[in-house]
């Protein structure tokens, strides 16, 4: 429920009411169309998160980690670190061994990469 906040004046929108014309609009929307006889239309837009702040990777949240696997073409593992809750801090000491007998990935091939980038993140966090 949204918080209650005076705006002055009260004809002017502001940003904590956005939100609730924001909801508001697709119902009126939807009921002018079928007015109409025309077909309501909802537009619905999907926002990737940005990390937290991605110089440091200690802040990552377990989203921004998993949309970093993402970039590193590592997509396919994403199931595994959510259910480990493998956040920046984590992900920046995880070892090779964890991600084998934890996070359960079995392909050398696949741990030697994910190794080397959290080498990489670990040196620009470290080297800024």
């Amino acid at each position: 429920m949204p918080q209650a906040i005076a705006c002055s004046p009260p004809s002017v929108t502001c940003q904590a009411h956005a939100h609730e014309e924001a909801e508001a609009a697709p119902a009126t929307t939807a009921a002018a169309a079928t007015l109409s006889g025309a077909a309501p239309t909802v537009v619905v837009a999907v926002v990737a998160a940005a990390p937290v702040n991605p110089a440091d990777p200690s802040t990552w949240k377990v989203a921004d980690t998993c949309a970093w696997l993402h970039a590193q073409e590592l997509g396919d593992h994403v199931e595994s670190f959510k259910a480990h809750a493998v956040d920046g801090k984590l992900l920046l000491s995880l070892t090779e061994q964890e991600m084998y007998g934890t996070l359960g990935i079995v392909s050398p091939l696949r741990r030697k990469k994910l190794m080397m980038a959290i080498s990489e993140l670990r040196s620009a966090y470290m080297n800024p």
